[in-house]
């Protein structure tokens, strides 16, 4: 996995990221979608694609034994009960497979899966903190 990042000066401590692409083999472009007027400087860092796959993995296990305990840890209370119901969307939603292209930057350290997909009945997302060495489950919400 490829990361766009930037800073509006190169002494500026943290790179915020604004892209993400995995690689094929082929040539590939990375756009800001915010870029402005003002300077910036960027890098692209190779993020080994295990840390997002390292969420999803657990996430997916958990999900196909239906471990409401595992779920119940990052629903809202007002989702409490819906363990199996989500359980079933995750099943459902080809998650390995697909979670690069549901995943979209919310902010530097945020990133989420949006699962919005009505064709095989998913409506749930996943926020992501970022953390030393890669992701962790923030919440996962229930979306209609």
């Amino acid at each position: 996995t490829y990361t766009l990042e930037f800073v509006n000066s190169l002494t500026e401590p943290h790179w915020a990221a604004v892209a993400f692409a995995s690689g094929n083999g082929t040539q590939i472009t990375l756009a800001d979608p915010a870029a402005s007027g003002a300077q910036r400087f960027y890098r692209v860092a190779l993020e080994p694609l295990f840390t997002l796959a390292e969420v999803v993995q657990p996430l997916m296990d958990h999900s196909k034994s239906n471990d409401p305990a595992f779920l119940t840890q990052f629903l809202d209370s007002s989702a409490l009960g819906r363990e199996a119901e989500l359980a079933a969307m995750i099943n459902r939603s080809w998650m390995p497979d697909n979670f690069m292209d549901r995943a979209h930057i919310a902010s530097e350290n945020l990133l989420r899966l949006d699962y919005h997909d009505p064709e095989n009945g998913c409506y749930f997302q996943v926020d992501l903190d970022r953390v030393s060495g890669g992701w962790k489950i923030r919440r996962i919400w229930f979306c209609r």
